[in-house]
Parts: C-alpha cells; sequence; structure tokens
C-alpha cells in the first residue's frame, strides 16, 4: 500500500476567487467534477469556519486593511493548497484519524505561512478521496501582497520535503515519493493526471479479468471436448458389443434352424427291419428235439436307419443343452440392457454438446469484450498523447519536472507510463528528424 503525503498549491486571481468559493462551499452541481457524490456532501465541513463565509469580500477587506500598495488587477490573491495522502492509505484511517490528519496539516500550514493569512480549511468527504482545500493570502511579513516572494521555487522544494516529515513527526505513516524532481504541480493537472491513472488502472483490471474468463472458459471448453470424445469412444464400445451380441444371436438362430430341420415336428414312428429272435433246442429221450423260437425284446434295423436316429438324438442333446443355457441368461433382458446404456450415453453426449455449444457463445463474447476493451484503451492512449503535448506546452520549463511526478507515481504503483512512452517517441521522432538532416 502506497503512504504518500500529498500536497499541491495553486495560484488564482481575484476573477477566479467566487469560483473557486462555488467548488469548496458545493454552491449549485458541478457538470465537469463527476467525482462528486453530492449524497454525501453533508459530511463536508470547514476546519477554520463555523458558517459559510465570502472568500472575494474578506480578501478584498484583509487586503485594503493590511497591505500598503494597492494590488493590480491581474495579481495573485489566493493560493490554495490541496492536502491528502494516498487512496488507499487515506480510506485505512478512522473518520477521527483523518480529521486530526487535516488539522495537523492546517497547523503545519498556519505556522508557516500565518494564521492571518489562513482564509479556509475546507473539507470534502464526497469525492473519491478524502482531501482539504486551504486558502492562504499570500501577504508577506512586510505587508505585501507577493505569491512570487513568498512560494519561490525553493520555499515550494522545501515545502514538499518538510510536509511529509512533519506529519510523520505527528504519528502518520506517510513518506514523500522520490524521483518527481522535487517540482511543484498544480491541483487541476494533478487530479486530471489522478483521473487518466485510475481509469488506466480499471481498464487494466477489467483486461486481466477478461483475460482471465478467456483462459478458465477455454479450459472448461477443453475439458467438455475430452469428455465428449471419451463419450463417443464408451458409445462405440457399446454400439460394437451390441452388434456382437447381435451377430451371436444370430448365429444362434442359424443353428437352432439347423437341428429344428433334423428334428420332426411331431411324434414319429419308427420302421424296423425285424425283431430279434431266439432259437432253443430241447432234446427228448424218445423222437425228435423240440425247437422253439422266443422274441428277445431286441429290434434289428438298418444301417440308414442307425445313422439317421443318432443325428436326431445328437440334435436333441444340443438343443436341450443350449435350452438350459437359455433358461439362465435372458438375452432379452441383455439387449434391454445395452439399448438402454446406448440411450443414456447420447443423452449425456447430447448434453455436452450443449454445454460445448454455451462455452463456444461464451468465448465468442468474451473475445468481442476483449477487442472492445483494447478499442478503449487505444482511445485512452491518444487522449493520454494528447494530454501530454498539451500539458507540455503550458508548463514548458516546469514539464520535466511534471514528468518525474508521473513516471514515480506510476512506477510506484506497477502501471504501464503511457507519458514515458509519449516522451521516448518523440526523442526518437526527433532524433530521426536530426538524422536525416545530416
Amino acid at each position: 500500500m502506497n503512504k504518500f503525503a500529498i500536497i499541491h498549491m495553486q495560484k488564482f486571481q481575484i476573477s477566479d476567487v467566487q469560483g473557486i468559493q462555488k467548488h469548496n462551499q458545493r454552491q449549485g452541481k458541478s457538470k465537469s467534477n463527476l467525482d462528486i457524490d453530492y449524497s454525501k456532501s453533508e459530511q463536508n465541513y470547514d476546519l477554520l469556519n463555523q458558517q459559510k463565509i465570502r472568500y472575494e469580500s474578506i480578501i478584498k477587506q484583509e487586503i485594503s486593511e493590511r497591505v500598503k500598495r494597492k494590488p493590480r488587477a491581474n495579481s495573485v490573491v489566493l493560493s490554495e493548497f490541496v492536502v491528502t495522502a494516498s487512496p488507499d492509505y487515506m480510506h485505512s484511517l478512522s473518520l477521527e484519524e483523518q480529521k486530526c490528519y487535516f488539522e495537523s496539516s492546517l497547523d503545519f500550514i498556519q505556522k508557516r505561512y500565518g494564521k492571518q493569512n489562513t482564509l479556509y480549511a475546507m473539507v470534502h468527504m464526497d469525492e473519491a478521496t478524502p482531501h482539504m482545500h486551504i486558502g492562504v493570502m499570500p501577504i508577506t511579513e512586510d505587508n505585501r501582497l507577493s505569491a512570487k516572494d513568498m512560494f519561490t521555487r525553493k520555499e515550494l522544494i522545501s515545502l514538499q520535503q518538510d510536509f511529509p516529515l512533519e506529519m510523520r513527526e505527528k504519528g502518520f505513516d506517510v513518506e514523500r515519493g522520490e524521483g518527481s524532481e522535487k517540482k511543484h504541480l498544480s491541483p487541476q493537472a494533478f487530479k486530471e493526471k489522478q483521473d487518466l491513472q485510475v481509469e488506466v488502472e480499471q481498464l487494466g483490471n477489467v483486461k486481466k479479468h477478461l483475460e482471465t474468463k478467456v483462459v478458465e472458459t477455454h479450459n472448461q471448453l477443453k475439458q467438455s471436448t475430452n469428455y465428449i470424445e471419451t463419450q463417443n469412444e464408451t458409445l462405440q464400445k457399446i454400439q460394437q458389443q451390441f452388434l456382437s451380441l447381435d451377430k451371436k444371436i444370430k448365429e444362434k438362430k442359424q443353428e437352432f434352424e439347423t437341428f429344428r430341420n433334423q428334428i420332426p415336428d411331431k411324434p414319429v414312428s419308427m420302421s424296423y427291419l425285424r425283431e430279434e429272435t431266439k432259437t432253443e433246442v430241447t432234446t427228448k429221450l424218445f423222437g425228435k428235439p423240440e425247437i422253439t423260437e422266443k422274441k428277445t425284446g431286441n429290434i434289428v434295423v438298418t444301417r440308414e436307419q442307425w445313422r439317421d436316429m443318432t443325428e436326431k438324438v445328437n440334435a436333441a442333446v444340443i438343443i436341450k443343452s443350449d435350452y438350459e443355457r437359455l433358461q439362465k441368461t435372458d438375452l432379452v433382458k441383455e439387449n434391454k440392457q445395452l439399448h438402454g446404456a446406448v440411450d443414456e450415453i447420447c443423452d449425456s453426449l447430447q448434453d455436452s454438446q450443449k454445454r460445448n455449444l454455451k462455452l463456444q457463445e461464451e468465448n465468442k463474447q468474451l473475445s468481442t469484450e476483449i477487442s472492445s476493451l483494447k478499442a478503449h484503451i487505444r482511445d485512452l492512449q491518444i487522449n493520454i498523447k494528447v494530454l501530454y503535448q498539451q500539458t507540455k506546452k503550458v508548463f514548458k520549463e516546469q514539464f520535466k519536472a511534471f514528468r518525474g511526478l508521473v513516471k514515480n507515481e506510476l512506477d510506484m504503483k506497477n502501471v504501464d507510463n503511457q507519458f514515458e512512452r509519449e516522451h521516448t517517441r518523440e526523442i526518437r521522432s526527433r532524433q530521426k528528424g536530426y538524422d536525416m538532416e545530416r
């Protein structure tokens, strides 16, 4: 978490004072400052004034009573300080601690530039980060109105060094960022820079979130595809088992038909060649021997009759064996179970395909959002380029300090520095033109 103590000063002429008062006291709604939450404006407070004051009237009265010479029309009559700290640190403080931070800041300003010169200390709680506007009239100890003498370059450098030290002595864990080349920045320019910086960070976070979502969707899509492929393989195996079983059933049917043709459909009487008889000879004491024939119960068949009988018996034995096996194995039930398994996998496959299509649609939508975000980022980069060029024109000799401050804060937050990119681009373009002239 960054913990920078922040203080910036801007100079105003008498023609600007009324606008400053309207902004500080929330007189009317600003269309340009979208950060203001007017539902929280009642939480704002002035550490020096219980009631609202008229800036212009008091300034004119103080100048009339205290300043020896009449000031010019374009003289600086008000120097306004904006005091705050890094947003994360500021929001980590309780309301009481925030008020203590602002009171300590006001005490620092009054000791440095005089209580009699301090006009107001308005704390704004209705914007993104709590901050305080302190109005100081630049009246010197020898009663001259001179912002130039009071706020010299040396003084502003010293201000940036001393303020964090003072706040640390008061118990606040803040510091001053290095690398800004110790130059001062106007509150308006600082606010514009912060707004752009916040927007860049937000867009960067959205981009990272979308990229993560795309990766997650892609992984889900891959898992779904693998699942569908596995289900397809399982389905093919079951179909093969089904076909194999169906083939076996057909083969058994053919065997059954073959044996059935060998077995008569109704009882038959078997013909035979003759009945077997046994001849017995009984000898007598007197006369001829007595010859008798008795049936043995056996019959005599031809070889053809024996073969036909054997085939029929064998066929019956085979059919009996198959019948007993079929009694134990329910092929119809097994077939029905296979059909059920096939239907279940088909349903699962259809669900997976639907889920796959949904993931593909989400992936497509995320890709569209990323494309839109990239276009927005390009527009923002163009805006930063324009801001870079215009800031350079306005600040001129102070631009190097402004660029240093931007670089310092963006480096601290590990944010891509578009300002530095524009500067590098400009240097390269200038060098290229110089080389061509040579």
